[in-house]
């Protein structure tokens, strides 16, 4: 478990010096002054509660992102962060190792050079060589090992010719960058669920990365004219929520009292309302940012921030929540209570202990910066920090993510037994799970069978489903991907009948031993009347 110092206080975050290998701690993204300065990544250390002095541009001789950093994550042992476009020296994706210390940057020209705006929204992470970039107009694939752009996902761009008009009066650079963007993605099973402005839920298959199908919103109802946020639930469950297709200004967030859950397997989908006391989950399509919506590990639960309204006369202050097993709403906590204006950006969940972090701010532009962080299942806060480094117009936070401190486990035996022509299906969250990361995010894979006409394995939806189709002994390899943290398990499934033979064998095989009828050991029996024991098997003889 991570080790966290809370400090209930307002207090001015200080620097210290970290090691290289960064861990047990938050990376802060800023996205810099618009037009002035790029952004900028911090590390927060949990244990001592202070900011190191590392940071990217000290890692790498005042290196710089692209212009307007919006999201950061972690993925294996590497760190990725977008950018709306190239400047500074920086790309539309900087990929870093844990220490910040840069590898590569992707740019315009290596993406699609096509006359098109491509800036750059979200990344993910979709196998341990591959990864998808998200932009104002569609997904590229990236091989992550030789850090090269694969291909374009044919379907995922804009639908528009270059200097193409989207309704009268609009500019075609609206058409590219903020009307058509891709939004949250993610990965459940063998598909890649990403939310695209224009046209709903894109559905894309993880392996040969070509789009299948898509949620049209208006389909789930004829006022849906757009999602916004993805997140994946505790239970599997796949969460959206309707959001207005031109909602390009964040001074005009119209929204719908509705959260949309799809079913990840078989797409099936359901529409929640939520109460008229309950903010709705408002997603700004403006300069794509931290996701609004997100969920707990601890409980099947949902949580969202308010949006702070047109007028700017009240804060975005209070955090919801929605629990799908009970099927209720309600508040969790306000910032106003303690003394900040509204939350900045978005939220961000720590896993391994069900803490939802946010920024908070003084004013609603600019003023102090603060760090809160809330327990997800009561709402008490735990920290309250000042961030000196964002005070005033200088530069904006833009996400805050976690580092992955332990790879994923198996939690299944070593060897199963089965009948001849027996199923046994394994629910995965029941076999693998990682302390950090949420365990229906893990990818199970069979890996290798020493004998798939023995047995057969396969992965099916969220379960894992092994038969013995004849007898033997057969072993069975198994791989969880979580976060790009990888882990391998054998296992040997052996039929009854089998395991039967090889016990009357080993009894027949045993040293047989003699005793007297009153229980007495005989090591070299003479006639008489005798109890034989062998293996497991008592006999009475006579010698």
């Amino acid at each position: 478990m991570k080790k966290f110092y809370f400090f209930v206080m307002f207090a001015v975050a200080g620097f210290t010096v970290m090691a290289q290998n960064l861990s047990n701690g938050v990376f802060f993204l800023s996205e810099g002054a618009y037009y002035s300065s790029s952004g900028e990544l911090y590390f927060f250390d949990m244990e001592t509660a202070t900011f190191s002095d590392v940071t990217y541009k000290s890692q790498n001789n005042d290196k710089s992102f692209g212009e307007t950093s919006q999201y950061g994550t972690l993925y294996g042992d590497r760190i990725y962060v977008t950018s709306k476009q190239d400047a500074y020296g920086g790309g539309h994706l900087a990929v870093a190792d844990l220490s910040m210390k840069s590898i590569k940057d992707y740019t315009i020209e290596e993406l699609r050079n096509d006359g098109h705006n491509y800036d750059g929204r979200y990344f993910l992470g979709v196998s341990e060589d591959i990864g998808y970039l998200g932009t104002s107009n569609g997904i590229f694939v990236i091989n992550l090992v030789d850090n090269i752009v694969v291909k374009f996902i044919d379907g995922t761009d804009c639908g528009k010719n270059v200097g193409e008009y989207t309704n009268e009066g609009e500019s075609y650079y609206l058409a590219d960058v903020y009307l058509h963007q891709i939004g949250t993605m993610v990965r459940v099973g063998n598909y890649v669920f990403a939310s695209q402005q224009n046209k709903g839920i894109l559905v894309i298959n993880a392996e040969t990365h070509t789009l299948e199908t898509t949620i049209v919103p208006n389909s789930l109802n004829p006022e849906f004219d757009s999602f916004g946020d993805l997140v994946l639930a505790k239970d599997g469950s796949l969460w959206t929520a309707p959001c207005a297709y031109n909602n390009w200004s964040w001074q005009d967030t119209p929204s719908m009292p509705y959260l949309v859950r799809i079913d990840p397997y078989t797409l099936e989908t359901s529409i929640v309302e939520i109460p008229s006391d309950i903010a709705h989950v408002e997603s700004i399509w403006s300069s794509w940012y931290a996701p609004v919506l997100q969920a707990l590990e601890g409980i099947n639960r949902l949580v969202w921030k308010m949006v702070s309204p047109a007028d700017y006369s009240s804060g975005a202050s209070k955090i919801y929540y929605y629990d799908i097993d009970t099927n209720e709403f309600g508040e969790l906590a306000d910032v106003a209570t303690d003394g900040v204006y509204s939350m900045y950006r978005g939220l961000s969940v720590d896993h391994e202990n069900d803490m939802i972090w946010t920024v908070g701010s003084s004013q609603a532009f600019g003023g102090d910066q603060y760090i809160i962080a809330y327990d997800g299942n009561s709402g008490e806060r735990k920290l309250l920090q000042q961030m000196t480094f964002f005070s005033g117009y200088s530069d904006f936070p833009a996400k805050l993510f976690f580092t992955d401190d332990y790879a994923p486990e198996f939690l299944m035996q070593d060897q199963y037994v089965l009948r001849l022509n027996e199923t046994r299906s394994f629910k995965l969250t029941e076999i693998v799970t990682d302390k950090d990361n949420l365990d229906v995010g893990i990818i199970v894979e069979v890996i290798g069978n020493s004998d798939d006409k023995k047995v057969s394995a396969e992965i099916s939806g969220d379960k894992l489903n092994i038969k013995m189709l004849d007898t033997g002994d057969v072993n069975i390899q198994l791989k969880a991907n979580s976060n790009g943290k990888t882990v391998t398990k054998t296992v040997n499934i052996i039929d009854d009948f089998t395991v039967s033979v090889s016990a009357i064998n080993a009894e027949q095989n045993a040293d047989a031993e003699y005793y007297t009828l009153q229980g007495v050991k005989v090591e070299n029996p003479v006639d008489g009347v005798y109890i034989k024991r062998q293996g497991g098997k008592f006999t009475k003889v006579v010698m």
